[in-house]
């Protein structure tokens, strides 16, 4: 991570994108209502994150995250702009919304359907292109219970777009996923 007085931040992260199953999973993102599709397997990532402060409550943000090794799923990329819309000793709260986009690869690999996968499954042969897959909103808050002690909490609206909401498998073009958690820090 690296973060100047000017507000510019840039971090470089290396991950796993566990990929997608067929079947139901209680590990893996997945459903049965896949089969036939077949198994996307994991691939290592490397995520680079660029953000800039335009004023104290807004920043724009930029990410990418491309494929190191393993499944050859392609690469993905984010757009964003966040605000604080509250900031006091003990609690920040920011609202965010992004653009997501894929190459050609990676949208081939989540939305499309190849002819061999329509000729497997209940899905029809789709083409997926590079471009713009979704658009999300999200809600973060962080509570400073002390120095060591804070809870973050956080909820993201995501709606599939362009390329995406046109995928037979897509079936729920709206999805929302929370987290909450507990954070330490010495």
């Amino acid at each position: 991570e690296y973060l100047t007085q000017s507000g510019f931040y840039s971090s470089v992260a290396i991950g796993y994108d566990f990929g997608r199953t067929d079947e139901d999973s209680d590990w893996r993102p997945g459903s049965k209502r896949l089969q036939g599709m077949g198994e996307v397997t994991g691939a290592t990532t490397a995520t680079f994150l660029l953000a800039q402060d335009l004023t104290s409550w807004l920043s724009i943000n930029g990410e990418a995250e491309l494929r190191v090794a393993g499944h050859k799923r392609g690469n993905r990329y984010r757009l964003g702009l966040e605000s604080t819309v509250l900031e006091t000793a003990g609690d920040v709260i920011t609202l965010g919304m992004n653009v997501h986009a894929g190459d050609k690869r990676y949208n081939q690999t989540y939305f499309g359907v190849s002819d061999a996968q329509a000729q497997a499954s209940r899905f029809s042969r789709f083409d997926a292109e590079s471009g713009v897959y979704a658009y999300s909103l999200s809600a973060d808050w962080q509570h400073n219970f002390n120095k060591h002690w804070a809870m973050l909490v956080g909820v993201n609206v995501m709606e599939f777009r362009e390329e995406a909401d046109k995928s037979p498998v897509v079936e729920e073009k709206t999805g929302v996923t929370s987290f909450a958690s507990l954070h330490y820090s010495f």
